[in-house]
């Protein structure tokens, strides 16, 4: 009897994966500076005062709603968030050459979550309540 040959299921020989790595990441820069930089966008070459602006509210208003995941910060800090993210969402909306709607949208949101988390808390688990927003030795 002869041993019956085995198939061979998959890929045959090395196995080669592709380089992720392969292909640099396009790079964004923005100058602040009066001196005009060259930065490439799709083998075009454009300055730096035509690079869109970030509204810095946008990102003021998301480093304040970052302080909603501090202890004690986080009684107050929904309150900047809120009223920072919808003001630079309007400032977004009236020039809309400036960058950062999605920094904006996002403090908005961390704004609001905290609060909702805070009021459902309150009502429904005090002992939860507590320990995640703490006030005073309770």
């Amino acid at each position: 009897m002869q041993p019956r040959e085995r198939k061979r299921i998959g890929i045959h020989g090395p196995v080669i994966k592709p380089d992720p790595f392969g292909k640099a990441p396009p790079v964004f820069i923005k100058s602040a500076s009066s001196i005009p930089s060259l930065i490439e966008k799709d083998g075009a070459h454009m300055t730096g005062s035509e690079v869109a602006p970030t509204c810095w509210l946008a990102v003021a208003a998301f480093v304040v709603s970052c302080a909603s995941f501090v202890p004690y910060l986080n009684l107050v800090s929904w309150v900047p968030a809120i009223v920072l993210g919808h003001l630079s969402l309007r400032q977004i909306q009236r020039q809309p050459d400036l960058e950062g709607r999605g920094l904006a949208l996002g403090a908005v949101i961390i704004g609001y979550a905290t609060l909702t988390l805070a009021i459902v808390t309150a009502f429904f688990a005090p002992a939860i309540f507590y320990r995640i927003f703490p006030i005073g030795d309770a």
